[in-house]
């Protein structure tokens, strides 16, 4: 998801709550999403992957840097959230 480009640290110093923010403002960057469907995305990331796993995909550089499972719970959000 690429969110430490703007900054330095990785997903897994940051706290759950800048992690949140920096999500929604990578979700929201580019008006992919708006602030609800953002919000709805990050929320069903948060309830239904670990923080091991979120950090790898908020820590992801391209898309080989994610696994199955990443795919799948993104894919499944989108669907929840957009559908």
């Amino acid at each position: 998801m690429l969110i430490t480009g703007a900054c330095s640290q990785s997903a897994s110093e940051l706290s759950d709550g800048e992690l949140r923010d920096a999500l929604m403002d990578t979700l929201t960057s580019d008006d992919t999403f708006d602030s609800s469907e953002a919000g709805c995305v990050v929320d069903y990331l948060f309830d239904n992957t670990d923080r091991d796993q979120l950090n790898r995909m908020a820590d992801a550089q391209n898309d080989a840097d994610f696994e199955e499972d990443d795919v799948t719970v993104l894919t499944d959000a989108v669907f929840e959230c957009l559908l």
